[in-house]
């Protein structure tokens, strides 16, 4: 479980850095605002998906799970 979620936390990180790059350095209009997109769903994804997890790690913790 500890390695998926640094699996995930990786994805994010690089896809997240790879969309900044595009969104900044492109000169074309129409790239950088598909980057722009792409860099909200990864950061909403990612953000969603840590607290989720943060969660099911509580849960555990409490013995719910």
């Amino acid at each position: 479980m500890l390695i998926f979620g640094f699996a995930m936390a990786a994805f994010v990180v690089l896809a997240a850095a790879a969309a900044t790059g595009v969104a900044l350095f492109q000169p074309d209009r129409y790239r950088r605002r598909d980057a722009v997109k792409v860099l909200r769903i990864v950061l909403g994804a990612g953000t969603a998906a840590s607290g989720a997890g943060a969660l099911l790690v509580k849960l555990h913790e409490m013995g719910v799970v």
